[in-house]
């Protein structure tokens, strides 16, 4: 019987796996959430999958954030990976500022903001 770790590696390399088989100029896929249109890495086990499988990552945060803020607050998002918590109140705010968590995801998080 594996353990969980081996798990993790098997998922990883499906995941892998699954990217590869778009081709080998694919680096990341588009999807489709309740907050619009995202580019997600299929590799990331946790944000990028939670977007995949679910279409939203921490909408109980998103939530809070939401009800916190008005058109005119100004907020910093430290570690904002590739959007998924920034992009929703980007939408709504007139001035915001967020940093991206990962150099890797850099192209993913600036997609985000290119449409």
């Amino acid at each position: 019987m594996s353990n969980e770790w081996e798990d993790r590696a098997q998922r990883a390399i499906d995941r892998k796996n699954r990217l590869l088989s778009f081709g080998p100029n694919a680096w990341g896929l588009l999807v489709t959430t309740k907050h619009g249109l995202f580019a997600v890495d299929p590799e990331d086990a946790f944000v990028g999958a939670a977007l995949l499988n679910e279409g939203c990552y921490g909408e109980s945060e998103y939530m809070l954030a939401k009800s916190l803020l008005s058109k005119t607050s100004d907020v910093l998002i430290v570690g904002a990976h590739i959007g998924a918590h920034a992009v929703p109140p980007f939408q709504r705010l007139q001035r915001t500022c967020s940093d991206r968590g990962q150099p890797a995801h850099v192209p993913l998080f600036k997609n985000q903001f290119s449409s």
